[in-house]
């Protein structure tokens, strides 16, 4: 009978597969002990006994009223061995981010109708937050994957937060040293597209949340395939990776990026206008691909 893992183990070894992958990298701060809990869903107890477990085994540097540190540093082979690693699960980590566009804007969306309007905007605020923190490299994504956390809380089914953490943990491409980190180059990149996702929460549209988040998980992919390309030009002949053409160079942005910036551009014109905001919000937003027409064509339908 196999043998059931602990909290305590899976925690402990979930941030050593980080630490040793290269997604924390030396000298990177760890989160708090309270967003550690938030994020693995146990208690401070548990944070604790792990964040003592990795002091001993010397993966981190700990002092007194500060967070603790990365200590742990990668030989050439195991950067190597990482990239490897990451270059045979490309499938299944593109596979992962088509199921996070397909399974999470609806459980966004069916989560937003649970919360008050004045949480709702908390929460928005809370997300544009996280975006500033990003884009200064406090811990990648995290702190605005903690706040689509608690817009998950709010639908009070525990399967909803849970289902993305897994989906999270399932799709996360850790930054090896000597390569750009994608999730830093989306982010650069992106023009605070949080917020503008997460303004889709407020209407009565799921059809549009699915749109707008959509083109969250698309654009992030295809850095993330980009990333894997570069990996395979360094290290070529990985068994199981997937076929294509190795050392050619990328595009300066991913075509789908392009295509959202020049989305959330023309879409924040139109909502700004007089005439967006005497529309019905069914009506302001007719395709689910591109996005709507100048006003001056739109008059007529509102």
């Amino acid at each position: 009978m196999e043998r059931k893992t602990t909290l305590f183990e899976y925690v402990y070894g979930d941030l050593v597969r980080e630490i040793t992958g290269g997604a924390l990298r030396p000298g990177d701060t760890l989160p708090s002990m309270g967003e550690l809990g938030k994020r693995y869903r146990v208690g401070a107890r548990t944070v604790r006994d792990v964040l003592k477990a990795l002091k001993d085994d010397g993966y981190i540097a700990t002092e007194e009223r500060r967070r603790a540190t990365v200590a742990f540093r990668s030989s050439d082979d195991d950067v190597e061995r990482a990239a490897r690693s990451l270059l045979a699960r490309r499938d299944e980590l593109l596979a992962c981010y088509r199921t996070l566009e397909l399974v999470m804007p609806p459980l966004y969306a069916f989560a937003a109708r649970h919360c008050r309007a004045d949480e709702l905007a908390a929460l928005g605020r809370a997300l544009e937050r996280a975006d500033v923190e990003n884009r200064s490299g406090d811990w990648r994504l995290s702190r605005s994957s903690l706040v689509l956390h608690e817009l998950l809380d709010k639908a009070g089914n525990p399967l909803f937060s849970e289902c993305y953490a897994g989906l999270e943990r399932a799709s996360a491409v850790p930054a090896l040293p000597g390569f750009a980190d994608p999730y830093v180059r989306a982010t650069e990149e992106s023009d605070n597209l949080l917020g503008w996702m997460f303004a889709s929460l407020s209407g009565d549209d799921p059809a549009e949340v699915q749109r707008r988040f959509g083109l969250l998980y698309r654009g992030t992919a295809e850095y993330v395939e980009r990333y894997l390309d570069e990996l395979d030009a360094a290290y070529p002949g990985t068994e199981g990776e997937a076929a294509g053409s190795p050392g050619t160079r990328a595009p300066a942005a991913p075509t789908c990026m392009r295509r959202w910036r020049a989305t959330w551009w023309s879409a924040s014109r139109w909502e700004s206008s007089p005439t967006a905001r005497s529309c019905p919000p069914s009506r302001a937003w007719r395709s689910p691909t591109a996005p709507p027409p100048p006003p001056s064509r739109r008059r007529s339908a509102c």
